[in-house]
């Protein structure tokens, strides 16, 4: 077993060279773990329970907040945001890029309930929050060192439990977070279960993690992510031209993507708009290949087709040949 983890590992950081590519998780990144309400901070902790569906089924997804004290001694219930989803991603890109170390382990005990082994492999990282700091500003996201602290702690205490069909996978999005006090704040954390799974069974794909990390609005990312794994079947000269578009709806963004719904619909529909108004000018989509709105006044059923660019089909073509299996075909909680 142990050989073959450290082989899934290797595949999992193969970068060829290429430091603009990283690795995403389909189930595990579509689920909506993060809040991108403006509050995120509160008195009194609430678990946000969110219901979803991913290829055909149905999950529940539970957030319990992390507590986390300020500089005054003051408690507060913290959800993982936008600021820990950024960092998220960027630690996963740091592994795959080989510049933070992971490792394979079984000794973390099991918070899945499935029909496995006692004991669950989890895949660790370990890295330093200067390197991570960095990191986070090449890509044009700023925090600083006090920032980054706080987003870990959140990360680490957050509960994400996942349920479908009676099964279950709960822990934190980085889990078992430890660390030396250093002027390079050394750190190591372990992925969330449901995360190592899928990176130990080799369900992951590669996706332009410069991209990603160049787009401001969360749903732009969430629907960049969306294309990446379902627009699969593009082909040259482009995927517009093919008539392969990424379909979605209303209620699937307002159900799955994490985002707060507004009583005033319109204003909704006006922040999908400029989701996909921000993928076009970033060359993800095809200038003008959005189609198949519906009226506001029917924002239920309001639905999209959007068209990847020439350059996002490439792309496509070059994860496709990492990827013998399709990731959702080698994964699940049920």
């Amino acid at each position: 077993m142990k050989n073959s983890m450290q082989q899934e590992l290797k595949l999992f950081a193969e970068k060829n060279g290429d430091e603009h590519w990283s690795q995403t998780l389909e189930l595990f990144d579509s689920l909506p773990k993060f809040n991108y309400h403006r509050v995120s901070k509160t008195k009194e902790p609430r678990i946000l329970n969110r219901v979803c569906e991913h290829r055909g089924k149905s999950y529940k997804v539970a957030i319990i907040p992390a507590l986390i004290e300020d500089k005054e001694g003051q408690t507060w219930a913290a959800m993982p945001g936008k600021r820990e989803e950024l960092v998220m991603h960027c630690l996963r890109y740091l592994s795959v890029q080989e510049k933070a170390s992971l490792v394979a382990s079984t000794n973390l005990p099991n918070q899945t309930n499935q029909k496995t082994s006692s004991e669950t492999a989890h895949v660790k990282i370990v890295f330093n929050i200067h390197q991570l700091r960095e990191e986070l500003k090449r890509v044009g996201h700023g925090y600083n060192w006090n920032e980054i602290e706080e987003s870990l702690l959140v990360l680490s205490r957050s509960i994400i439990k996942i349920e479908c069909g009676g099964f279950w996978s709960e822990g934190s999005i980085l889990e078992s977070l430890y660390g030396a006090d250093n002027k390079k704040g050394s750190r190591c954390v372990a992925f969330h279960p449901l995360a190592s799974q899928a990176i130990l069974s080799g369900a992951s794909r590669k996706i332009r993690y410069d991209k990603y990390m160049s787009l401001k609005k969360p749903l732009s990312r969430w629907l960049y992510i969306k294309m990446c794994h379902n627009v699969t079947n593009a082909e040259q000269p482009t995927g517009f031209k093919k008539g392969i578009g990424l379909r979605f709806s209303y209620l699937e963004v307002f159900n799955q993507s994490g985002l707060q719904e507004l009583k005033d619909r319109r204003n909704n529909v006006r922040t999908i708009r400029q989701a996909l108004e921000e993928l076009k000018e970033a060359k993800i989509l095809n200038d003008g290949s959005i189609m198949g709105e519906s009226w506001v006044e029917k924002a239920d059923y309001s639905s999209w087709e959007a068209f990847p660019s020439n350059q996002t089909v490439s792309d496509i073509m070059e994860a496709n040949k990492g990827n013998n299996t399709k990731p959702h075909e080698k994964l699940s909680i049920s």
